[in-house]
């Protein structure tokens, strides 16, 4: 893993401002994102009419994700984006108390990260490229971007596709297992840039939505496409804060997770009605995993046997 992990206010900045908008119904993390929203002191009503208008931009747009790329990386091109970098300067006064706050932590966590030794992941990210048939060069630079979180949020990230970055929020406090869940996070998100490339597994997975999920026109799980879900449930299988994945050897220092270890707590989880989606996805993922091991033992890439394997364990909980 080829990592620049910088501080950067601008994209800092950036991700604040998309924050504070609430232009998405389903972030990642619904109690950090209402935070920071929580947190707006009285702003002026132009400063409301920036931030509406920023919203309105995101949520009409069919390329959001880009407009918010282009903003994070200063490599601003479209009109939308440029419109949004117009608006967010009368909030900046706004942002620099939130940015004198959290750049200590960020700076902590800046020289743990930079410790970190993560060409550990090297010989089983190849693993990983191979198996997912994927255009992705390991030599390339990613630039990693630390932003700020909330004090009791646990380590959030996010990659987008197109892009040669990936964002990850550290813990907001120290927490056991934080470091290791940060470093999960970055593999996940990594993993995700290297999932963007696959030659195979987009066509793996629309014919088995297909067959399963769309012939029985199962609705969407709330915040997530299906689309999403099986991406999410792959991603998941090498990389994970609950289970630790195919990457658990390397990130945690323990053995890779077995369907044995994890079915009571996930029952117990399912029979008392507390689990949520993202439950659903890492016990698919965990489903999946020894699966994946095989096939990556035995030099196999990812098929039709094992995206249908994901089918059959959403149908399991959205169809009954």
């Amino acid at each position: 893993m080829n990592l620049d992990i910088i501080i950067n206010k601008n994209t800092c900045f950036y991700y604040w401002v998309q924050v504070i908008s609430n232009w998405d119904p389903y972030p990642i993390d619904p109690k950090a994102y209402q935070y920071p929203q929580d947190r707006l002191k009285i702003i002026s009503n132009e400063q409301k009419s920036s931030l509406n208008n920023i919203k309105n931009i995101l949520q009409s747009s069919k390329e959001s994700r880009w407009i918010l790329a282009e903003l994070y990386s200063g490599d601003i091109k479209r009109s939308e984006s440029k419109e949004i970098e117009e608006l967010s300067k009368k909030l900046i006064e706004v942002f620099e108390a939130i940015w004198q706050e959290s750049l200590p932590h960020l700076e902590v966590w800046l020289d743990s990260l930079k410790s970190t030794n993560f060409a550990r992941f090297n010989e089983p990210m190849k693993k990983i490229v191979d198996f997912l048939d994927s255009d992705f060069n390991l030599q390339d630079l990613y630039t990693l971007y630390l932003l700020q979180n909330s004090p009791f949020s646990g380590a959030i990230g996010h990659a987008i596709n197109n892009t040669r970055f990936i964002l990850v929020c550290p813990p907001g406090s120290e927490r056991p297992n934080t470091i290791n869940n940060t470093i999960s996070i970055i593999a996940h998100e990594y993993t995700h840039a290297v999932e963007f490339k696959s030659k195979i597994s987009r066509t793996i997975f629309k014919n088995s939505y297909d067959k399963y999920i769309g012939k029985h026109n199962i609705p969407e799980p709330d915040g997530y496409s299906w689309k999403m879900m099986y991406i999410e449930s792959l991603v998941c299988c090498f990389a994970n804060t609950i289970t630790g994945g195919y990457l658990r050897p390397e990130t945690y220092q323990k053995p890779r997770p077995t369907i044995d270890e994890m079915e009571n707590s996930f029952r117990n989880i399912k029979k008392e009605g507390r689990y949520n989606t993202n439950h659903i996805i890492n016990w698919a993922a965990l489903n999946i995993l020894p699966d994946v091991e095989e096939h990556i033992e035995k030099g196999i890439k990812f098929d039709q046997q094992i995206a249908d394997k994901l089918s059959k364990i959403f149908m399991e909980f959205y169809l009954t």
